[in-house]
């Protein structure tokens, strides 16, 4: 019966003064219907005596009294008390008009029986209240059994109690189907963010399928023409050419069907090139005029850009880590000055976006006359999300974080490699964010189970 502690006490839900007041008002009420009806019970020759002693009766009407304020604490077990006291008057007490009484309760806890069934229909689970129901109409017909004539007495009580537990279980049963209701809630947020995720990685695979595709056409073409460029090539040497040649288009062959699996029927072929480092300039120009104070810091994009210090790989990376960093800013601190910075140093790009504070809002008539632009960027992204996966596709490094002063701070630490790192040993280059949402539905579908199970009392 370990179920009886566990319930949330309806006491704690009440204000500081309600509380005090709630708890002597049923005191009060407690200490009068117990001597009220232990003098009932007591003293023979009383037309209403059971026949017990005043000690006796004296406990009994304890028995049936205290649960009235012990339901403030734990209503289940106060309504078992209840009960419990009910079935010792019905076995041992001798009632000389058990028609005229609603046996085994006296009239007086007859108040008190129905109060603790309202807080149980309040606060307890259904399946207590049900287990509940089954221990009071067994009660009633042992009652029954032991007073025949007091059938139609008990038969109110029972009306009564059935009345006010049947609501209970009305009332939980209503708050398990808005729990359930939050928890699908809950997981059809996760499978939208999940969603959300594999269609940012099948973007960014589509664009490294672009940037790689131009690397293996020009690998095709150079070993086709070499034994037309280069003179005196031996037939072996000629032959390698032509073996390179060959692996090239098979390789661009099975990239464009990788892309047909990739590319949803929503997105159509993409025509124009991908952007790299020398289009961060005009970014940073196109968000100016959405109202945003950018400035442009270290080394020159397009220098970078032109220089072939950086592979092109890395150069989309870096502009859309800068263009999604530049469309939160315009979407969550519209006209927070900003600061752009790229640096290419030690092997490695370092991309820097960082705001201020936001301003203080507009006044309802300028906003309304002037709302916050939206950035001139075509597609504002994934959010951190396509940003981490980005760079976890090129072994790099991101750290979004809000600033000490109120701004954001976003840094994307590239490696000026390859730009196709692989991923490790049979890994595929991208976070691990499938496991990270899975494991947050997990979690919350766990807080849901819980929740449900506090909101079926």
């Amino acid at each position: 019966m370990s179920w009886l502690l566990t319930e949330a006490s309806p006491v704690l839900r009440m204000g500081p003064v309600l509380r005090r007041w709630v708890v002597g008002a049923l005191v009060a009420l407690t200490a009068i219907l117990l001597f009220s009806g232990s003098a009932m019970m007591a003293g023979p020759g009383e037309a209403n005596s059971y026949g017990y002693s005043s000690g006796t009766a004296l406990a009994l009407a304890t028995l049936q009294n205290v649960p009235l304020v012990l339901s403030l604490f734990r209503p289940a077990a106060a309504l078992c008390l209840n009960l419990l006291s009910a079935v010792l008057i019905a076995t041992t007490g001798h009632p000389s008009s058990p028609e005229m009484l609603l046996w085994p309760w006296l009239p007086q806890s007859i108040l008190s029986l129905i109060a603790v069934c309202l807080m149980v229909a309040a606060f307890c689970r259904w399946r207590e209240i049900v287990l509940l129901c089954l221990a009071l109409a067994a009660t009633i017909a042992y009652a029954e059994s032991r007073a025949p004539g007091a059938h139609s007495n008990t038969l109110t009580a029972l009306i009564f109690s059935a009345l006010i537990l049947g609501l209970g279980l009305l009332r939980a049963g209503r708050g398990a189907v808005r729990e359930r209701i939050a928890q699908q809630e809950v997981l059809t947020q996760e499978e939208r963010a999940l969603r959300t995720l594999l269609e940012e990685r099948a973007r960014i695979a589509r664009e490294l399928h672009d940037v790689v595709a131009h690397h293996m056409s020009v690998v095709a073409v150079q070993a086709d023409s070499a034994p037309y460029r280069l003179a005196g090539l031996t037939p072996e040497a000629r032959g390698e050419f032509e073996s390179i040649a060959g692996a090239a288009r098979q390789a661009l062959s099975e990239m464009r069907r990788m892309l047909g699996v990739l590319r949803s029927e929503e997105s159509g072929g993409e025509r124009a090139p991908q952007p790299g480092l020398g289009e961060v300039v005009d970014l940073v120009e196109g968000t100016r005029g959405a109202g945003v104070a950018v400035e442009l810091h270290g080394e020159d994009p397009r220098a970078l850009a032109a220089g072939g210090r950086v592979p092109e790989t890395t150069q989309l990376t870096a502009y859309r880590v800068v263009q999604e960093a530049l469309s939160n800013v315009v979407r969550h601190a519209p006209g927070a000055a900003t600061r752009v910075r790229l640096e290419a140093a030690d092997g490695r790009l370092r991309v820097l976006v960082e705001n201020d504070a936001a301003p203080p809002a507009r006044s309802g008539a300028r906003a309304a006359a002037h709302p916050p632009a939206e950035p001139p960027s075509g597609r504002a992204g994934q959010g951190l999300v396509g940003m981490r996966e980005r760079v976890a596709a090129l072994a790099g490094e991101l750290s979004a974080a809000p600033t000490a002063d109120g701004g954001f701070r976003v840094l994307a630490v590239l490696p000026l490699g390859s730009g196709l790192p692989g991923g490790g040993a049979g890994g595929s280059g991208f976070s691990d964010g499938r496991r990270d949402v899975a494991s947050r539905g997990a979690t919350r579908g766990k807080e849901a189970d819980r929740d449900d199970s506090r909101a079926d009392r």
